[in-house]
């Protein structure tokens, strides 16, 4: 486990203290996770209901067989955990004294690697699935993190102003590579 050295908690364990409680994340809007489990559970019923009884797609789900749509869609879902294990490690892997902007692992290519994560998640699943509903329902669930991004941004600016700024004209919202060496 790791420890906070700088931590005026003296010794506390970073996976002690509630996500909620640190002063080194950054704010998402209330009741982020909430929202986009609810969403996930849409996104599936949306698909299922497609897939089984409206059926938009299924001629072009028969020309394109879906062990097809899957060697395209599990390569991006591997991505999509990789970024997002990689992101979570850095995010509460430790309690960062003072809190700074992070700009290291997949930080250095997007500001919202978690939510771009979820972003292929959903994309990958339209692949797989080719659902019509599905598809526009992830449009609508884009819309909804571009909402978080854009919350999260606007606070990040007040609590880092500068440095965040900095941050936000070497790397893209979503993807892109470093438009400057960090």
């Amino acid at each position: 486990m790791i420890t906070n050295k700088n931590s005026s908690s003296k010794g506390l364990k970073a996976n002690q203290v509630k996500y909620q409680d640190r002063i080194d994340l950054g704010k998402t809007s209330s009741k982020c996770d909430l929202k986009q489990i609810i969403c996930f559970t849409g996104f599936i019923i949306a698909i299922l209901i497609d897939l089984n009884l409206i059926q938009l797609m299924s001629s072009i789900q028969n020309i394109l067989k879906w062990y097809f749509r899957l060697i395209i869609a599990v390569p991006i879902i591997i991505i999509a955990l990789r970024i997002a294990k990689k992101s979570l490690k850095i995010i509460y892997g430790e309690i960062r004294t003072p809190p700074h902007v992070i700009r290291n692992g997949p930080f250095r290519y997007s500001r919202h690697p978690m939510y771009l994560s979820a972003i292929l998640l959903y994309f990958s699943l339209n692949i797989a699935t080719f659902s019509v509903i599905g598809f526009i329902y992830s449009m609508g669930i884009f819309a909804l993190y571009s909402y978080f991004a854009h919350y999260e941004e606007k606070y990040l600016i007040l609590e880092f102003e500068e440095e965040y700024k900095d941050y936000m004209n070497q790397v893209s919202r979503w993807i892109g590579f470093p438009k400057k060496q960090m």
